[in-house]
């Protein structure tokens, strides 16, 4: 499923829609309502929009085109066909979407303390906020794929060359995920929660290891050209 939002294309993949269909009947399971449910997922589905739409955006005003985004199983991405030519415009870009998600909270806080709300809009502003708030915090821990593992890597890359900054960055990023994991775990035992993102570190730390696997490969290249 395809369709343009502000211009740039938005791709929903089927993994998006397996996500959708699991918090579905996850919040059946939980006792909510329907609408309960159905509003909740909007929330989720909104609140994660708007996160890609700050990446777009950060990398509009920087002049990248051809800025797409997709949702999928695992939440959502931006792509784009370049990198710019500097590691702070980069960094702006990779925060970008988090500051979005804050903003969006501040702004629900501020309607909560200003505006008589009743009690029904204000329970689910409170809901935006809190996702929002907890969605921003895990997202800047400094573990590759998550924005702060990225922004970690774009400061690196200030004071280091681009390999370096990406070793560095992994490294970092493995070691974090699998603490991540091990301490989820050890404080909450083996709830849903726990579970789910002691998975999602399992499949963090993965990736940072196929990354300096592929980084070592790239430093031998040379050797053995030689």
């Amino acid at each position: 499923m395809t369709f343009k939002l502000f211009g740039f294309p938005v791709t929903i993949e089927t993994g998006a829609f397996l996500l959708l269909s699991v918090l579905f009947l996850f919040g059946l399971y939980l006792d909510y309502t329907m609408l309960d449910t159905v509003i909740g997922i909007a929330i989720v589905v909104g609140s994660l929009m708007a996160h890609e739409l700050g990446h777009a955006f950060a990398a509009r005003s920087f002049g990248l085109q051809n800025v797409e985004i997709s949702l999928h199983q695992m939440g959502g991405h931006t792509r784009r066909d370049r990198l710019t030519d500097r590691w702070y415009k980069e960094l702006s870009i990779n925060v970008a979407g988090v500051s979005a998600g804050f903003a969006i909270a501040l702004l629900c806080f501020a309607a909560i303390v200003a505006l008589p709300l009743g009690e029904v809009t204000e329970s689910w502003l409170w809901l935006v906020f809190r996702l929002n708030v907890a969605w921003g915090i895990f997202n800047m821990f400094p573990i590759f794929p998550l924005d702060g593992g990225q922004a970690l890597r774009n400061v690196l890359s200030a004071v280091l060359t681009p390999i370096n900054a990406a070793t560095g960055a992994h490294a970092v990023g493995l070691v974090l995920a699998v603490t991540l994991g091990v301490i989820v775990i050890g404080l909450n035992g083996l709830t849903i929660s726990s579970l789910y993102i002691a998975m999602l570190a399992g499949m963090f730390a993965r990736q940072n290891w196929m990354a300096l696997q592929h980084i070592q490969t790239l430093r031998k290249a040379p050797r053995d050209a030689a």
